[in-house]
């Protein structure tokens, strides 16, 4: 099925903005995405708007992927979690610039960033919460907690893409027993 107008402009959006920075163009994604800037201007009527997209988009594809984390226990769960979101950002590495491209600018307000991504953030702290009651050492800020690991696993990710490495399954484990140890810490 052939991308609506609309998908083809904001992945343009999302692409150029991971190679050149905040300050492209409405003409640059207009070109980009193969669509003339009125066509652009008529989907999205301002830059601000286009980036708010951005926002929806990339949430209602983390939430997605995230969100489903079957296990028996709290810890089986948090582990998919975990994996998921690893998964996630090594299926496009692009993804974790844009995300932090995103949450750094100024256009949205903290309180407007958590709403954009209140899905996968209250479903990784409840998963928190219940990995703490599980080992008997409940967690005071499981959001807090969940924000840190996030910023660790993505940030993790960001410099290996810019090395261009990718990781094993020994390295993935890693990644997995210190998010864990972050938790019990």
């Amino acid at each position: 099925m052939a991308r609506n107008t609309r998908e083809r402009i904001l992945e343009a959006a999302g692409e150029l903005l991971v190679r050149a920075g905040p300050q492209a163009s409405m003409q640059q994604i207009a070109t980009e995405a193969g669509v003339a800037i009125g066509s652009l201007y008529n989907h999205f009527a301002s830059k601000e708007a286009l980036m708010r997209a951005l926002y929806g988009q990339l949430a209602e594809q983390l939430d997605a992927a995230v969100t489903v984390t079957p296990g028996a226990t709290a810890e089986a769960r948090l582990i998919a979690y975990i994996d998921a979101y690893i998964g996630f950002f090594r299926a496009d590495p692009g993804r974790a610039v844009l995300f932090e491209l995103l949450s750094c600018l100024p256009l949205v307000t903290p309180a407007e960033l958590r709403d954009y991504f209140r899905v996968s953030a209250d479903h990784v702290a409840r998963l928190i919460a219940e990995y703490g009651d599980e080992i008997g050492q409940p967690v005071a800020e499981p959001g807090q907690v969940a924000g840190f690991i996030g910023g660790a696993l993505r940030n993790t990710l960001k410099w290996r893409r810019l090395r261009d490495d990718t990781l094993s399954a020994t390295e993935i484990a890693r990644l997995r027993a210190m998010c864990l140890a972050a938790i019990r810490a």
